[in-house]
């Protein structure tokens, strides 16, 4: 998969301005055009101008035509097909440093995204009208628009997330529950399984589970090590090897600190409680 580094697209261009760690880029492409899988070091907008095609990421197909306007965060992979006569459109770059002097983080909008909002598409229409004057507040007036839009977007996405978490959560979670192989548990696979990009679910794992995925991982080991010391048919070899530890005595050390006592101790302690309760 190609990677765009800073300042690269796709097309021929047609002009192109640099200020204040935002690259801003008027281009067309050839119709017919079959712009491959690929993604960008740095977030960016999509403006189309004009004409029409079609943006195909890993979760849906996009039918772009004038006015259309597309959010993608860095190293989000998408291709581009059915490009037509005339097309033509502006691409804003965003490298991270700009967010980081805005004071604003730099996953502040995740994924990829089409973005209907006519408030923002109105701002993206006077960007590119400055474009076109190109005065001496032209850098200004495109950091305030730009500002506003990340403040509009920001508020879309908190009542999207607050209201109906996306569908890939509650599948992530049955994935996990129904798992006796920690060592599925990779980033990279969950992510095909669920339909969605490792960099993707990287980022917004902590939103719907509280922390980050490798801690996760770490603690649903330990948890599921217990869980087969309860069934009884697996030694401490067996379950290290189930749940992915180093070795038995990586299982023990980090199953004794924990839950403060050795998986013997623990089974001790269960069959314990169990025939006093009979």
């Amino acid at each position: 998969m190609k990677s765009l580094t800073l300042g690269q697209h796709f097309g021929e261009s047609k002009r192109k301005i640099r200020f204040n760690n935002l690259i801003i880029s008027e281009a067309v492409i050839a119709p017919n055009s079959h712009v491959p899988w690929h993604y960008h070091e740095n977030a960016y907008f999509l403006y189309s101008v004009k004409g029409n095609f079609m943006e195909v990421n890993k979760k849906e197909k996009i039918q772009c035509s004038r006015n259309t306007l597309l959010y993608h965060n860095w190293q989000e992979p998408h291709y581009n097909e059915s490009i037509s006569e005339g097309v033509n459109y502006f691409h804003i770059e965003i490298e991270k440093k700009w967010f980081y002097q805005k004071e604003l983080n730099p996953d502040i909008i995740e994924g990829s995204i089409n973005i209907h909002h006519p408030e923002i598409k109105s701002l993206f229409q006077n960007i590119y009208k400055e474009l076109n004057v190109q005065d001496a507040v032209t850098p200004i007036a495109i950091e305030g628009m730009l500002l506003q839009a990340f403040a509009l977007l920001q508020r879309d996405t908190q009542k999207i997330t607050l209201g109906h978490p996306p569908k890939w959560v509650n599948r992530l979670q049955e994935i996990i529950a129904d798992s006796y192989d920690v060592n599925q548990l990779d980033l990279q696979q969950l992510a095909e399984q669920i339909g969605i990009s490792a960099v993707h679910l990287s980022r917004t794992f902590r939103r719907y589970f509280g922390e980050d995925l490798s801690r996760f991982i770490r603690r649903r080991k330990i948890e599921l090590s217990r869980e087969l010391l309860d069934r009884g048919d697996l030694s401490n070899a067996g379950i290290a090897y189930q749940c992915g530890f180093a070795d038995e005595s990586h299982f023990i050390k980090t199953f004794k600190n924990y839950y403060g006592m050795t998986p013997g101790d623990y089974k001790k302690q269960t069959a314990k409680q169990y025939k006093n309760r009979l």
